[in-house]
């Protein structure tokens, strides 16, 4: 079997901020996007350090998605962080979801879906 290939990294933290006014930063901050009327969040993106896209609620609470490895997602989070507070301290990062994929180099007979999981809060 070939070594598991990382392909996404889903991650959260929570922004120290007594509340978010989304609209406010959509006019601030290049590379967002802000539609209440469709989805709830602010959706920000970074090309740098690492490329990445982060969903900000207005309650404070992050979740960073698109990064390929554990310490590209911490870089991510720190950039949308200090965009968005300017470099305040935050919560600890929490690995909710890694997406990988690799070839087990001969076919499966399955009927449905197989499903690998592993829970990181363990």
């Amino acid at each position: 079997m070939n070594q598991p290939i990382i392909r996404n990294i889903v991650c959260t933290t929570q922004i120290p901020t007594a509340g978010l006014d989304l609209r406010q930063l959509s006019v601030k901050l290049w590379n967002s996007e802000y539609r209440p009327a469709r989805f709830t969040a602010l959706v920000l993106r970074i090309k740098e350090p690492v490329r990445a896209t982060a969903l900000i609620f207005p309650n404070g609470k992050m979740v960073c998605v698109g990064t390929t490895s554990l310490v590209d997602a911490e870089k991510a989070v720190t950039q949308f962080v200090n965009k968005i507070v300017g470099g305040n301290p935050i919560a600890p990062m929490a690995v909710k979801n890694i997406v990988c994929s690799f070839t087990l180099g001969e076919k499966l007979g399955m009927n449905g879906e197989l499903f690998f999981t592993k829970n990181f809060d363990d």
